[in-house]
């Protein structure tokens, strides 16, 4: 249902999206701006609004959300359960037309955009920045084409709270509570000459957040696809500013009232993550630098050798020709079907880089009719064979040029399909590049708006362009992947999809970002412009790599990495935070910003392991490694000139904790992959802030340097060097040391906790195989988190998360290789055997049961074959898990198998922790004469053959 307002020459419309969504829409020219397909958010208007007139307001009811709007106005006021109003606007929306310099001003991040092209640059030709476009600041609000739209600065305050935390935002820097900040939303390659971190804007745009004080969670997301930011008390402490730069002010408001709702929500309207293939969740390997065939093997060959696990090698620009995206180097790959193959016999996944940027070849016939600016992109006849940015040794770059000149045909063929590269409607225009060719023929490229191609620099050299807002540009780019996968590559990795792009080529000094000019035209019917499709760019790449999978190969479910994103891309492709650096720093912002993107509805993240840029030493990648295991997406990669970064680089003792580590991730596998499954019903995050399961104690709120890992277990990771003990604070409820298995009281350490000698070593080899899980409860009163079969979340309205259960913390060991881990009390952790890769079938099954003296707790494992159609309709399988403790005893009970798809032959191993050596061990209510106590872990071990069953261990 929608309410549609006019007032002091602006339009307001309020569209319930459903009874805990609301979009309200402010459009100073009266006219409501049209949607684009491309953006991604249908948001059908379901919900339905109770409407009360009480001039001059208009009181509206939706069940879930109370909202006053000001007819005179337009300003809105919403109020929770209890009467309490949040999100509620300070003053009415105003707007302004803003000129060149005025919005470089207020918005930093555009300068480079807006700023006149360089005069320095070389001449490649025809411009390839073309003329700049002329923006009239003197033109008024009521605009009505896109361009012009995009000069409107639209601005709302809105009130916070005095105890109102701020989180989410997306990618970021900085600590987990936003608030204090101002934030703007570009995506930009910080790391491209002349920009760096402006506004805080990142590879991603997310502006999306999530408000929390006691009581109450509610969530917030601007609905322009343009450059906006945030105000989050920078400017006026008790202040929240909204700013957005076109034709009105776009914003969705989310009820909450806890965060896990709030996320829910903001996932249900955006679209639920993807599914990732189970292979995914394994050990990823990459480096720019792994340059042959032969080197891949080599590398392949060492995990399998060292008896590392792992599941994917990724190839970055090296296996190209010339960096010719979809092609592969005659040289160095000669054979990439032989590559793969060899990969896939020891059990590895392949996965191929992909950037948007096409090489622009010389010497073209410019034959097709209207098609401006194609022709010799360089004087000399050639503009290519640049590999680097000046950093890389002059004999790739030699190489490179042998790519070039060598009979590269064949390879390039083999990553191309007849249906992408060829059209009977047109006539061939050159010989040589068949993606350039057929990006011609199909206008597929970006124009500046006098029609000229726009021709940036990237790895190729002179490049051009995507335009993946038009729906036949995103279908031909998804086919261009049949050849790829005719060889057998597994995944896609999309980089440099900001798009990161200069003025010059990379061996030329002097290069500097280049921008796409903001008027160029963008769509079906170049109905956008860049301004408005910009922050897409990223997204839209991988959303057609996504599909482009899923119609070439339906069997198997797409996996899709990308470096740029935004709100929405969670549905197409997993994401890393782009380069990073070897340093501690780094490490420590690791934390926070992965759980930010949680909170902002992408689930699926991870930071290059060890970083990207300079050199990683052996404690650092000790300490990066262990807790990478518990990034939802695990991967180490490195930059060409830094040293090497492999788990066997640092020597033997390194190399052991990475070993550990990363077989502690193959353990941990049945737990993750169940929550991967509950991302994808609900959105729930994977790695998310201890606010997210804790939100009544205000106390954890800021704690960033401790995260949850699903509902049940909490890692406490060492982000300085020279550590060996950290202090851990403990959310309310029973907690458990995973290494020792024993339960931990705050204020004191728990029995054993703090040994460090043999006992310990040995408890945490015995203890990692066992775990993986379920149920969680919190401590002061009656609460317990259950995740159902559907992926429902809950938490007992009635639970005291604060007052006695708060301030409690304890200090454990932490010497490198043992990163605290705890184990929530009320949990049934479900583990599975160390494993080489996710290939190896599951041959048991550790059901790891931690019993909480005050509270039941409950979760189902959820299972499948780990890969097949992204329809839904695969065979799963669930197990209802049950850990209770009454007066006969705890009590681990098993449902039976519910679903269609059955594991592998398997052995249970039921381990069921306790203080002390029970009397009798009772299964299915019958004595069991060969159970085994586990003393190091505290542990009753009771092993039987999975037959699907229900089943019931009971201590007396």
């Amino acid at each position: 249902m929608s309410i549609i307002a006019e007032h002091a020459q602006a339009l307001t419309r309020v569209d319930a999206i459903a009874d805990d969504i609301l979009r309200i829409r402010v459009a100073p020219a009266g006219r409501l701006a049209p949607s684009h397909s491309w953006q991604g958010r249908p948001a059908p208007v379901d919900g339905r609004i109770a409407v009360e007139e009480q001039a001059p307001v208009l009181r509206l009811d939706t069940g879930a959300m109370q909202a006053a709007l000001d007819l005179e106005t337009g300003s809105v006021t919403l109020t929770d359960a209890n009467g309490e109003p949040y999100a509620s606007d300070l003053s009415p929306v105003h707007w302004r037309r803003l000129g060149r310099r005025e919005l470089s001003d207020i918005a930093p991040a555009l300068a480079p955009a807006l700023g006149p092209a360089s005069s320095s640059a070389p001449n490649p030709g025809p411009n390839p920045a073309g003329p700049e476009p002329r923006i009239d600041s003197a033109e008024g609000a009521n605009s009505t084409t896109a361009a012009d739209q995009t000069m409107t600065g639209l601005w709302l305050q809105k009130a916070l709270h005095r105890q109102e935390g701020l989180f989410g935002c997306g990618q970021r820097f900085g600590a987990l509570n936003r608030r204090g900040q101002r934030l703007g939303h570009w995506t930009t390659d910080i790391n491209s000459p002349g920009l760096g971190v402006v506004d805080g804007c990142l590879y991603q745009s997310h502006p999306v957040l999530l408000a929390l004080r006691p009581g109450l969670a509610w969530g917030l997301m601007l609905g322009s696809s343009g450059y906006s930011h945030f105000d989050l008390g920078a400017e006026q402490p008790d202040a929240l500013g909204l700013f957005s730069l076109g034709g009105e002010l776009d914003y969705y408001l989310f009820a909450g009232p806890t965060p896990a709702a709030v996320v829910e929500q903001i996932t249900r309207l955006t679209g639920r993550p993807a599914l990732p293939p189970l292979w995914a969740l394994g050990y990823h390997q990459s480096r720019w630098g792994y340059r042959s065939d032969t080197e891949i093997q080599a590398i392949a060959n060492a995990f399998r050798g060292r008896r590392i696990p792992i599941d994917a090698i990724h190839l970055d620009i090296d296996y190209m020709n010339g960096f010719r995206v979809f092609s592969w180097s005659p040289v160095r790959f000669p054979n990439p079907r032989a590559t793969i193959e060899a990969l896939h016999r020891q059990d590895i996944h392949a996965v191929t880089i992909i950037d948007p940027g096409v090489k622009r070849e010389a010497g073209i016939d410019a034959t097709r009719l209207g098609d401006h600016g194609v022709g010799d992109p360089g004087p000399n006849g050639r503009v290519s064979g640049a590999s680097g940015n000046g950093e890389s040794p002059a004999e790739e770059r030699a190489e490179d040029r042998s790519d070039d000149s060598a009979d590269g045909s064949d390879a390039s063929r083999s990553s191309l399909t007849e249906e992408a590269i060829t059209g009977s409607q047109h006539r061939r225009i050159c010989r040589g590049y068949p993606v350039y060719e057929g990006g011609l023929r199909g206008d597929h490229f970006i124009r500046h708006p006098n029609g000229d191609l726009f021709t940036g620099y990237v790895w190729p050299g002179a490049s051009l362009f995507p335009d993946f807002c038009r729906t036949p540009t995103r279908r031909w780019w998804g086919d261009l992947h049949a050849g790829l996968l005719d060889v057998g590559v597994d995944g896609i990795w999309c980089d440099m999809n900001e798009p990161a792009i200069v003025d010059r080529p990379f061996e030329v000094p002097g290069s500097t970002a280049l921008s796409i000019p903001l008027q160029a035209a963008q769509g079906d019917d170049a109905e956008s412009c860049h301004a408005e499709a910009h922050n897409l760019y990223g997204t839209l790449m991988a959303r057609a790599t996504y599909e482009g999978l899923q119609r070439l190969r339906p069997q198997r479910r797409p996996w899709v990495l990308t470096r740029s994103a935004s709100i929405g891309a969670q549905r197409w492709a997993v994401s890393w935070m782009g380069d990073n650096a070897s340093s501690w720093e780094d490490l420590r912002t690791s934390l926070p910003q992965l759980a930010s993107l949680g909170l902002s509805g992408s689930p699926h993240v991870g930071v290059d392991i060890g970083g990207f840029y300079g050199a990683c030493d052996g404690e650092l990648f000790a300490r990066w490694i262990e807790l990478g295991a518990f990034y939802p997406f695990m991967r180490a990669h490195a930059y060409y000139g830094s040293p090497p970064q492999e788990p066997w680089a640092f020597g033997d003792e390194v190399e052991a904790i990475a070993r550990t580590a990363i077989e502690r991730r193959y353990r941990f596998l049945p737990y993750l992959y169940t929550l991967a499954h509950l991302a994808h019903r609900t959105g729930e995050p994977i790695l998310r802030p201890l606010l997210y399961d804790f939100p009544q104690a205000t106390e954890l709120h800021g704690i960033e340097d401790q995260l949850m890992v699903g509902p049940q277990l909490m890692i406490a990771p060492v982000c300085e060097p020279g550590v060996s003990e950290r202090e851990v604070h403990l959310p309310p409820g029973a907690w458990y040391d995973f290494h020792t298995g024993r339960r931990i009281d705050g204020d004191a350490p728990a029995a054993g906790a703090a040994d460090t000698g043999a006992d310990a070593d040995a408890d945490a080899d015995t203890a990692a195989e066992a775990h993986a899980g379920a149920a969680v409860v919190s401590a002061g009163a009656k609460a317990s988190i259950n995740a159902s079969a559907g992926g429902k979340a809950s938490i007992d309205a009635n639970a005291d998360d604060s007052a006695s259960a708060m301030n409690r913390r304890c200090r454990l060991p932490a010497p490198p290789g043992r990163m605290p881990i705890l184990v929530r009390g009320g949990s049934c952790l479900t583990l599975g055997p160390p494993r080489q890769s996710t290939r190896e079938p599951l041959t048991e099954l550790i059901l790891d049961a931690y019993p909480d003296d005050e509270h039941d707790g409950s979760w189902t494992l959820i299972e499948d074959a780990g890969d097949g159609k992204d329809d839904g309709n695969d065979p799963q399988a669930e197990t209802a898990l049950t850990v209770t403790t009454g007066p006969a005893g705890p009590t681990l009970m098993i449902g039976s198998r519910q679903g269609g798809w059955q594991p592998h032959p398997r052995t249970l191993v039921l381990r069921l922790h306790v203080a002390q050596h029970p009397a009798q061990v009772l299964l299915d209510g019958l004595p069991v004469a060969d159970w085994r106590w586990d003393q190091a872990a505290h542990a009753v071990v009771v092993s039987l053959i999975d037959d699907g069953k229900a089943h019931e261990l009971r201590l007396e």
